[in-house]
């Protein structure tokens, strides 16, 4: 049951992009099936003709003109099968590559699609070999359905047909036996179909385990972890070589039993043809044309049943993605054109939110601002900050309560209008293996070299970046790896700055930037904050020590909330927090600058 609906499943999501196609395989299907009806079943026939005549023969020059006819038709049908089978090539190439670049933008859409759970939980490098199986998969089945199923079937409909029209009894010994072995033969690939499902599982997770490793590497350096990670991929590497050696001896078990048939099938049929030929019943080119007629048919069947096991190890490898495609849970996407609308408050209304694997962040949480208010969202780690900032942006969504943006609820706008509306600068800066200026302009593509090089200024990144071989047209590397932690924020930020986008989310912007750059980007982030609702989660409270509120976050409650000195005069959780780091500062300060810090 669950192997015939997978392969539904696969071949109705493959059927979408397929159909946009339609004419090109409707020409695929009758130019091939035309060629196989010219060599499977004409060609034999031609060659019957020749040999009885040659048989009969009893006067050589009699029969020319037989044999001189028989060879033009000879031409005539090894003419026709190849005119019809190289238009086949072209119209399949055709076919096949247009439908393959659709699977490729559907499967690239449906991972746009996805929420942010979707791929906290998974790794990058399963997913790439989830979509480059399936693309690869709709090739070898569409393959698969032409040459190991379309065109076995008009040779064989018709090699029945022509045996019927010649002798009936040997024709029922194909007819009685072709239905047994297909049965057969589908019935042990199902049986096989889970063996590949694990075999496409564990390659996925082998390969992901690769990835993980290789995308980590500077990790694995710094900790010495390189016999524990081998270990570990060797341990994967073991369960994906088990789970491929179990379907390929199964497979060997299926190649065995359609071999058993076939001779079954071949002493069966010979047996009769050559009886009826010694009792006069038929011609020598008759048992001819069975032999070749069988040796066709094992061919044919034989590539049948060994097309089986490929399909459904296809439908294995194209299962995972089709999965992904059929979700529901998620975030359409369309371009937005829209301006964004006017601003005023944000508001988070009663929250309550706890992660799917985790505790409860909030329970009835509220809080106000003010549009073009600056709010400074403070605590310690778990206390609920970042889960703000993802229910802001419909990363994930409340159990209850209303996130609303100037008066309307967040859940009623689209995922593409909310986020244009905010400039996000995460912690973890990544960037894209591109050039510089093309990830500075990330937020808006059509703008000029000149935008892009005058918020690089604001941000304090136009001097690094000329200062590199081949300034903004430098490419990054994966996830921005050719920068510094410092130069990746900056670019960041500078990426914001052109966005300039109405609400601002700093998510420890600074973090990774030493005493002097925080103090040029304070400059730059106090420019960009004019006029802007801005929120600004920070560890370091010089970050937020400007704001017009801090907001204390403990245990997803709100504890504290006021300006800088109202807090430190207040002597609570925020002033506990600011003495603990201004005992620390003059250490920094002294390091950095060489004086005595305050």
């Amino acid at each position: 049951m669950q192997s015939s609906s997978s392969f539904v499943r696969v071949l109705k999501s493959y059927a979408v992009s397929a159909r946009r196609q339609a004419w090109w395989f409707a020409a695929v299907l009758v130019s091939y099936g035309l060629a196989s009806f010219f060599s499977g079943v004409l060609t034999p026939l031609v060659y019957r003709r020749i040999i009885d005549s040659i048989a009969g023969a009893t006067d050589r020059l009699a029969i020319a003109p037989i044999l001189t006819e028989s060879f033009w038709m000879l031409i005539g049908v090894i003419f026709c099968y190849q005119l019809f089978y190289r238009t086949g090539d072209f119209t399949i190439s055709a076919a096949e590559s247009r439908t393959m670049e659709d699977l490729n933008q559907r499967a690239f859409g449906a991972f746009m699609r996805q929420n942010y759970t979707f791929f906290a939980d998974r790794f990058t490098g399963s997913l790439v070999a989830q979509s480059r199986r399936y693309t690869r998969a709709f090739e070898d089945i569409a393959d698969i359905l032409v040459f190991n199923f379309w065109m076995p079937t008009i040779r064989i409909t018709g090699i029945v047909v022509t045996l019927f029209l010649i002798r009936p009894i040997v024709a029922v010994i194909f007819l009685v036996w072709i239905p047994i072995y297909i049965a057969i033969a589908f019935w042990m690939t199902k049986k096989k179909l889970p063996y590949d499902s694990e075999s496409a599982a564990q390659d996925s997770a082998l390969t992901a385990r690769l990835s993980d490793a290789l995308s980590n590497m500077f990790a694995v350096k710094t900790f010495a972890s390189e016999w524990e990670e081998n270990a570990a991929f060797g341990q994967a590497a073991e369960r994906d070589g088990t789970a491929r050696l179990r379907s390929w001896r199964f497979n060997n078990i299926l190649i065995a039993v359609q071999t058993v048939m076939f001779s079954a099938l071949e002493i069966a049929a010979m047996y009769t043809v050559i009886q009826l030929w010694i009792a006069g019943s038929v011609s020598t080119g008759t048992v001819v044309l069975v032999q070749i007629y069988i040796g066709s048919l094992f061919g044919e069947l034989f590539g049948l049943g060994r097309a089986f096991g490929r399909l459904m190890r296809n439908v294995a490898d194209a299962s995972e993605m089709t999965d992904v495609l059929a979700r529901s849970d998620t975030e359409p996407f369309d371009r937005v054109t829209s301006e964004m609308p006017v601003l005023g408050t944000i508001s988070f209304e009663k929250i309550g939110f706890r992660y799917p694997k985790g505790g409860r962040v909030f329970k009835d949480f509220s809080l106000a601002i003010q549009e073009g208010e600056k709010v400074g969202l403070v605590g310690s780690s778990g206390s609920g900050k970042s889960t703000l900032t993802k229910l802001l942006l419909r990363f994930i969504v409340p159990d209850r309560g209303i996130v609303r943006i100037g008066g309307q609820d967040i859940g009623g706008m689209s995922h593409q209008e909310l986020r244009r509306l905010i400039a996000y600068v995460p912690q973890d800066t990544a960037l894209f293996h591109r050039s510089i200026a093309e990830n500075i302009a990330y937020g808006r593509p059509e703008s000029s070299r000149k935008e892009i090089e005058n918020v690089a200024r604001q941000a304090h990144a136009h001097e690094f970046i000329m200062a590199l071989p081949d300034g903004y047209d430098t490419l990054v590397g994966e996830r921005g790896i050719k920068l510094s932690g410092g130069e990746r924020q900056r670019i960041a930020i500078a990426r914001a700055l052109l966005k300039d986008a109405p609400i601002l989310v700093l998510d420890e912007a600074t973090s990774a930037l030493d005493t002097t750059s925080e103090h040029h980007i304070q400059e730059a982030l106090r420019e960009l904050m004019r006029g802007r609702t801005t929120l600004v989660i920070a560890h370091r409270l010089s970050t937020v020590r400007e704001m017009d509120r801090i907001v204390v976050l403990e245990h997803g409650r709100l504890a504290e909330e006021g300006s800088h000195g109202e807090l430190i005069a207040s002597e609570g959780i925020y002033a506990g927090f600011w003495n603990r780091q201004t005992s620390s500062f003059g250490e920094v300060l002294l390091t950095d600058e060489g004086e005595e810090g305050v």
